[in-house]
């Protein structure tokens, strides 16, 4: 090679090791403009186009240099992370799987492929991965802290701390490792260490979108709203790895993230509310429509095609739809769960209340013909809730044995509400606690309108955190939630009630004692409550 081409790469790989990317780039496109086809400088140009967010040209760059040069597995390993940025993990995976045919030895790939897997809870695959690598680097705080994460995720905690502890010690200032550590906290209901750790880790990253997003979760369940809608936005980055979500009309097009518009006047505005996330949080996040319209605002909301029904009879909504033809020109567009940022939520006082729901009287008849056969209190349960395995969608679940405890000692009806129940675990219902106490309604789940109708005759109902317990506070009727440690912001660190659902009684799990002390208070207060109540 030219002894000139290999000084002006020496001299951009410099200058890109120390992350002055214009320096870097201005060399590399020095080499090009004199060897147009330099395999090194196409792929290294692309990877810096990667590292800047330009992920398009990144794809160009890499791939041009691949083509030159085939059996190149770094240039091969970069691209996979070009397509993991654009949400491409299956394209990620083929060229992470290339590089490992072409060495077996690449611990860069070794980590990334295992990374997928951990994504996806393929933990025995990840672990794989990453011990594979980690006899390659004993030291590597990248796989120690991934390791960390797979034993965090299967439930080992003392591993995952272990784990954790050993990156941090090779590195302190690591911020996958201290996130991860913060996130281990988090997870055990022990906030303040959870932030002191996830906090130290945007100290070094500061565009570290998952200590961001897990930023925000501890401040929201502290209280401190401002700053964490602000740094709840960035989930969509952490998840789709952009900016901000598709512009419906013009799906090639990334909306502009609302903090850089707020705050905003939100009087005589039109304003377009996008879905997102589960059910539970259009429901949740939908309050604030109220706020909007009292500030003089107008929302025409597209909902998930399951909420359409319930929806479109809300009153504050100007108009509900489930297709992109009804968009528009409004003066904005983002998800619903912008709405407490778009409103400057930022006290207690500033929480408005549920969104108000009205029943179909048509199923509301049907499904009371139904329940009438059954003496009261008619009490629902459902013991889990949320996505096992899965990233980013919480899994919530209550001991089933110490729930049939409860069930034999209270003299009730329970109505069965669990989605998709275990028929394992509902035949032990039955039968210890009674084929004349329990009725199955699970199946309303698959019909919302007969959810919101059963939730609003029910005399009671106990759950973990769930989409029916978002429409039991939507018709205004009480509930008993079951709060594992692991829980949603919306259930605060500690306290009998949250000031989200204030006619809702809290029963949490303890970090140290389990659920014992929980469901032996609410077997007292369910014995108070119906005590003599529906006798004859």
């Amino acid at each position: 090679m030219d002894t000139n081409i290999d000084q002006l790469l020496d001299k951009g790989i410099t200058h890109h090791k120390a992350t002055q990317f214009n320096e870097a780039e201005a060399c590399y496109q020095q080499v090009l403009g004199e060897q147009k086809s330099n395999v090194e400088a196409l792929h290294l140009l692309g990877l810096l186009r990667y590292q800047s967010g330009s992920y398009d040209s990144a794809l160009q760059l890499i791939k041009e240099a691949i083509n030159l040069k085939s059996d190149y597995p770094d240039a091969l390993n970069n691209l996979g992370l070009v397509y993991e940025a654009k949400n491409l993990p299956d394209l990620a995976q083929e060229q992470y799987e290339q590089a490992l045919l072409l060495n077996r030895e690449s611990e860069q790939a070794l980590c990334n492929l295992g990374g997928l897997y951990l994504a996806n809870y393929q933990l025995q695959r990840a672990r794989s991965l990453f011990e594979r690598a980690l006899k390659l680097n004993p030291k590597s705080v990248e796989v120690l802290s991934n390791l960390g994460k797979v034993a965090h995720d299967e439930g080992d905690l003392k591993k995952a701390y272990d784990l954790y502890i050993k990156a941090l010690e090779v590195s302190p200032n690591y911020p996958l490792a201290l996130n991860n550590l913060g996130q281990l906290y988090l997870d055990q209901g022990d906030v303040e260490k959870a932030f002191i750790f996830i906090d130290r880790s945007l100290t070094y990253d500061a565009d570290f979108t998952e200590a961001i997003v897990n930023k925000a979760l501890v401040l929201l369940r502290l209280g401190v709203f401002k700053e964490g809608w602000a740094n709840y936005e960035s989930r969509v980055k952490r998840t789709y790895h952009r900016d901000y979500l598709l512009d419906p009309r013009n799906p090639k097009v990334e909306l502009p993230r609302p903090s850089t518009y707020c705050p905003i006047e939100l009087d005589s505005k039109q304003l377009v509310v996008l879905s997102e996330q589960g059910l539970g949080d259009e429901l949740f996040f939908l309050r604030f429509a109220q706020t909007v319209k009292a500030k003089g605002g107008r929302i025409r909301y597209r909902s998930s095609k399951k909420l359409f029904s319930v929806l479109s009879r809300v009153e504050c909504l100007e108009s509900v739809f489930v297709g992109p033809s009804e968009i528009g020109q409004p003066d904005l567009i983002a998800s619903v769960c912008e709405l407490p940022l778009l409103t400057q939520m930022g006290a207690v006082d500033d929480i408005p209340a549920p969104l108000t729901l009205t029943p179909d009287e048509f199923v509301m008849d049907k499904i009371a013909s139904k329940l009438e056969q059954f003496p009261r209190p008619w009490i629902g349960v459902s013991w889990k809730a949320g996505t096992p395995y899965s990233q980013y969608s919480l899994y919530k679940e209550a001991p089933l044995n110490l729930l049939i405890n409860l069930m034999k000692g209270v003299r009730a009806t329970w109505i069965i509400m669990q989605r998709e129940p275990d028929k394992r675990e509902l035949y032990n219902i039955v039968e210890d606690v009674g084929r004349d106490k329990v009725v199955d309604f699970s199946f309303i789940n698959n019909d919302l309108e007969e959810a919101l109708a059963t939730t609003a005759l029910l005399d009671d109902y106990v759950a973990v955190s769930n989409t029916n317990l978002h429409f039991r506070a939507s018709v205004d009727k009480p509930a008993r939630v079951l709060i594992p440690v692991k829980s949603e912001f919306r259930w605060m660190v500690d306290g009998e009630t949250s000031p989200w659902f204030p006619t809702f009684e809290l029963y949490r799990q303890n970090d140290k004692s389990g659920w014992e002390d929980a469901f032996n208070r609410l077997e007292k207060d369910l014995a108070i409550r119906y005590a003599n109540q529906f006798n004859t």
